[in-house]
């Protein structure tokens, strides 16, 4: 959530350094998570099943308030 929504600089830096895989779920792809954060920002939410760890899935996050 928080990357989807820092400036471009922001992301541009994030991306341009290898993605660590924490599970086999991970999005190590630099396109498929522009991608990812993109749908996030669209949306407003986030649900990322078995990216960070193998025994809890993630959860969905609303980001803002109504009307935003």
């Amino acid at each position: 959530m928080l990357l989807a929504h820092a400036s471009p600089e922001v992301r541009n830096r994030v991306l341009s350094a290898p993605l660590p895989a924490f599970t086999e779920h991970t999005i190590t792809d630099q396109r498929t998570l522009r991608a990812a954060l993109a749908d996030v920002r669209r949306h407003g939410f986030a649900f990322c099943p078995a990216a960070s760890t193998r025994t809890r899935p993630g959860s969905p996050c609303r980001c803002g308030w109504p009307g935003r």
